[in-house]
């Protein structure tokens, strides 16, 4: 089987801000209120499966960007961590302008809870006082962590990092890609392996893969093979992604089709009737991968490996790569238009995880 990325239609995309609406400052402050419990409760949950990766995709998108994910989940297992045996009993929660200690920027509207946890750290009862900080982003209550991102990296650095990986790949960009995925798969104690290879396909070069031969690249450009766990391109496609989007458009593709291996070790693969078969539609599995590649540019970025340039490439490449007008979402072929694209590319930045609707833990 293959999954493809179709040609190009350029798409200019105009968001506008729309205003608030009615409703009294108490009833704003009750429904506030209750979306930080739920905010408090979901992460006692996450804490009680040691699902950290979880806790990480509901941080702030201040503190993600500065964090590196493998950091996170490489500082959070250096000590022992507290297993709830209860929910947090919230004492008290505030809203107020705060000043987040770790960069010095002052917000607005930030969710001081107070807290008394309780639960084992290994195997001995504990119960602590906490207090957390949660930041209203769009509507969703995301965490500030007082964790200063350069002092976790330093402690990382000086006990090891358990989430170790030497990548097989001489490409730099394929290597940061590989180790991304390897070291994700290692913090959910999952094996993983890297895709055989990413075979560039000369015109005059002849090259026939599990999916197909030389033809398809002329039909699609790239496209991995689930048979030979392989992506094969076009150096013709690769110059004309370039010219577009300048070479972060391109290493987002490469990604896109990284994240299609993701799939492939997950046993998540297309079908022709997925309301049978528990299958997915093709248009499903095209923008989740869209949504995987988000995932490593956050990480990326979180790594100051790129910057706002890079990010702007991917997403002008992600939109500019979306459906004809006429194609059908069930259709074999559909990877979404160019916003819906964007969407689930931007769902992977800004949540990770839960913004692809992907759970290695489980």
């Amino acid at each position: 089987m293959k999954r493809t990325l179709l040609s190009f239609l350029v798409m200019l995309l105009v968001f506008g801000a729309q205003p608030a609406t009615g409703g009294t400052i108490l009833a704003a402050q009750t429904d506030a209120d209750a979306q930080v419990r739920t905010a408090v409760a979901d992460l006692d949950r996450f804490e009680q499966d040691g699902n950290m990766s979880a806790i990480y995709d509901r941080m702030a998108p201040d503190a993600r960007n500065l964090i590196a994910r493998e950091v996170w989940l490489a500082w959070t297992s250096l000590t022992p961590r507290l297993v709830p045996d209860a929910p947090a009993a919230i004492e008290e929660i505030t809203f107020e302008s705060w000043t987040w200690p770790v960069t010095g920027e002052t917000f607005d509207n930030v969710a001081i809870v107070h807290l008394t946890q309780s639960g084992t750290v290994d195997g001995q009862s504990v119960t602590r006082e906490q207090v957390l900080h949660f930041l209203d982003v769009e509507g969703q209550w995301r965490l500030l962590p007082l964790m200063s991102p350069w002092m976790a990296a330093l402690a990382v650095d000086a006990s090891g990092d358990p989430f170790a990986y030497t990548s097989p790949f001489d490409n730099a960009v394929y290597a940061a890609i590989d180790t991304f995925w390897a070291q994700n798969f290692a913090a959910a104690g999952l094996d993983y392996e890297p895709p055989r290879d990413v075979v560039s396909v000369t015109r005059n070069g002849q090259v026939s893969s599990g999916c197909g031969t030389k033809s398809d690249i002329d039909e699609y450009g790239i496209y991995y093979c689930t048979v030979d766990e392989a992506v094969y391109f076009s150096p013709e496609f690769e110059a004309q992604v370039t010219a577009v989007a300048g070479d972060y458009g391109w290493n987002n593709i490469i990604a896109h089709e990284w994240g299609h291996h993701i799939q492939d070790l997950l046993n998540l693969d297309y079908s022709s009737d997925p309301e049978l078969d528990d299958g997915f539609y093709t248009i499903e599995l095209e923008l989740q991968a869209d949504c995987l590649a988000g995932m490593f540019l956050q990480d990326q970025l979180a790594r100051d490996a790129i910057g706002q340039p890079e990010l702007d490439q991917a997403l002008r490449i992600t939109g500019a790569a979306g459906d004809a007008p006429d194609t059908t979402w069930d259709d074999p072929s559909a990877h979404g238009t160019g916003e819906q694209r964007q969407t689930s590319w931007q769902n992977g930045f800004d949540s990770g995880f839960a913004g692809c609707r992907l759970n290695l833990a489980a």
